[in-house]
């Protein structure tokens, strides 16, 4: 029995770890995309050469600013407690002021996704400005702006899936009960979303993927494809720059040599 007992103290350490490192990834793919998109292209807007409208860079880049601030709250919190873990130490505590703070930032994010999604698409293929910006960043990133508007849709079922193990090690823990509310207001956030719609926007962009791979006419190129952008404003002659294929992975960077 105290064997078993030392095991669990050891796993939930482990895993706090885990949870730790996992934060610290989301946190590095947020923070390319405020600080080599968003940033950039909030600055230029009220210049004499602005890369987006305003309208337009609102509907693209939605609270996704909001979502990067309180995750790295949430880091600096939990990268505290995992420092000095201890067999008391708990997380469901941190998980639980996270998602009162973060819950309606996602709310707001997963119901304006499809929006953005279709706006970028369009700015992409009607102004020269943007469309170079963005391969000149993606180039350099290795991963495109779309795969980064896209992971916030799945960063909650992450949560999920690291607090249900978590959970195995916490029985005789306080933190068991806690745990348990997070993953029911968690579930709570899936049944309102409606999984299957998020699942339904996943499957649009894999159909469009497979209609570029075969040559296809989309309005987006995938990774590692030719995108043609507009030669001139209005003009229907097309420029085609290639942008660099990315390996699929949870976060998909690549350190620079």
């Amino acid at each position: 029995m105290a064997l078993r007992a030392e095991a669990s103290v050891r796993r939930r350490s482990e895993m706090a770890v885990t949870i730790m490192s996992s934060e610290s990834a989301w946190v590095q793919v947020l923070k390319i995309l405020i600080e080599k998109f968003f940033d950039p292209i909030k600055n230029a807007v009220d210049t004499p050469y602005p890369i987006l409208p305003q309208g337009d860079f609102a509907e693209i880049f939605m609270n996704a600013d909001a979502i990067y601030k309180a995750h790295k709250e949430f880091l600096a919190k939990l990268s505290t407690r995992v420092n000095t873990w201890d067999a008391n130490s708990t997380l469901g505590d941190l998980f639980l002021e996270m998602l009162v703070n973060c819950i309606k930032l996602y709310d707001f994010y997963i119901d304006r996704y499809p929006i953005a999604l279709d706006k970028l698409d369009m700015c992409i293929s009607s102004s020269v400005t943007f469309a170079t910006f963005c391969l000149q960043r993606e180039g350099e990133e290795k991963v495109t702006l779309s795969e980064l508007l896209e992971h916030p849709l799945k960063r909650l079922s992450k949560y999920v899936l690291l607090l249900q193990e978590l959970r195995q090690y916490t029985a005789d823990t306080p933190d068991h009960d806690k745990v348990n509310v997070v993953l029911t207001r968690l579930n709570e956030h899936f049944e309102r979303h409606q999984t299957e719609k998020i699942g339904s926007i996943v499957r649009r962009k894999k159909v469009e993927e497979e209609r570029k791979m075969r040559g296809e006419s989309v309005s987006s190129s995938p990774p590692g494809r030719m995108r043609g952008i507009p030669s001139s404003p209005g003009s229907s002659r097309q420029t085609f720059l290639m942008v660099p294929r990315t390996n699929s992975r949870d976060f998909p960077i690549m350190k620079k040599p």
